[in-house]
């Protein structure tokens, strides 16, 4: 056991990537017993709680956001701007590389044709947003290409000394919040990521004063302050970046899933098979969506039952994750570790 792993966050991984899951691939299902009338009630009331708690996977993704927040600010606390750019580009990028480039040649094989480099090219460096390509992955990639902004925005946080105190650090980012409402939105996309960076940015924030409170160099009354100023920054540029989500409260459920388990953090314990998914949570978050559909095929040639269906699915996706985890970013990041030692 490795005692400086942070416990509560593992939970909260696996947490969040079942959610992204059910809400991407079950939603169907879940609508369909919850408003089935010759199931019984509770069930119904079950199916319709969790697809209230998981629809499109955005309770997920906030939770996702305030864990890159909190983990990456306790990061900093020992990593140097350099350090911590490398360490991010070999752990990001390998695993991610490969996930697209799997993406290409399965489609390649299934009819499709492969993207032209003034796709391929940004999509792979993650700066799409800055150039207006498509997403890849089934989408899935908006999330990622705002995690990239994050972390070169943390950094230069880092390098400039900003980070040697809460109280700045996070006066800067409400402040941020305050010019975020105020100006466009970006990025600018004529599909459903348009204007995410600016919507998320301020739930990724919201980690980051979690850990100065947690940390007391923020007080709780400051931290709350924050929090509520970052919450309502999201929810205003929501309301311009994404009207369709302005009747849904999945920011401020998955705000308190992660702060119950803060709240809770010293009641968890160390459990292998946790640990072991925690570490899987980035490859299956990079290959769910868009490999499901294959994954399908496979099953559905196998038997039509639902419930094995769908475990012949899941066995196939975590086997693959597993690999691309052991062999490829595990590699990226010793591989990092031994680029930053010379």
């Amino acid at each position: 056991m490795n005692k400086s792993r942070i416990l509560f966050l593992d939970y909260m991984r696996i947490f969040a990537f079942s959610s992204v899951i059910l809400g991407h691939k079950f939603y169907r299902d879940l609508v369909s017993v919850a408003n089935d009338s010759n199931t019984h009630i509770t069930i119904r009331y079950i199916a319709q709680a969790i697809y209230d708690i998981t629809v499109g996977g955005a309770v997920g993704v906030v939770v996702f956001f305030m864990i890159s927040g909190y983990i990456i600010t306790y990061v900093l606390q020992s990593e140097g701007t350099k350090e911590f750019y490398l360490k991010r580009i070999f752990r990001i990028y390998p695993i991610y590389i490969f996930a697209v480039l799997t993406e290409v040649i399965v489609k390649y094989f299934n009819g499709i044709d492969i993207p032209p480099l003034s796709v391929l090219v940004p999509r792979l460096l993650l700066i799409g947003d800055f150039f207006g390509t498509p997403l890849g992955l089934a989408g899935v990639e908006w999330t990622l290409r705002i995690e990239v902004m994050f972390y070169v925005i943390m950094g230069l946080m880092k390098f400039s000394g900003v980070l040697s105190s809460g109280r700045v650090a996070c006066t800067l980012m409400v402040i941020t919040c305050f010019v975020l409402m105020e100006s466009k939105v970006f990025p600018t996309a004529s599909d459903f990521h348009h204007g995410l960076f600016s919507t998320y940015l301020p739930i990724l924030f919201c980690g980051v004063v979690v850990f100065f409170m947690e940390k007391r160099e923020i007080s709780r009354f400051t931290a709350f302050l924050c929090l509520s100023i970052m919450l309502y920054s999201h929810f205003k540029i929501l309301e311009v970046a994404s009207p369709r989500w302005i009747n849904t409260n999945y920011a401020i459920i998955g705000f308190c899933i992660f702060m119950v388990s803060w709240a809770m953090r010293d009641k968890f314990s160390y459990n292998y098979w946790c640990v072991l998914l925690s570490e899987l949570t980035y490859s299956i978050y990079l290959f769910h969506d868009w490999i499901w559909i294959y994954f399908k095929k496979i099953s559905s040639a196998i038997t039509d039952n639902y419930a094995i269906n769908n475990a012949i699915i899941m066995i196939l996706l975590l086997s693959l994750c597993y690999a691309s985890n052991k062999l490829i970013e595990k590699r990226g990041v010793k591989i990092g570790r031994l680029v930053i030692s010379k």
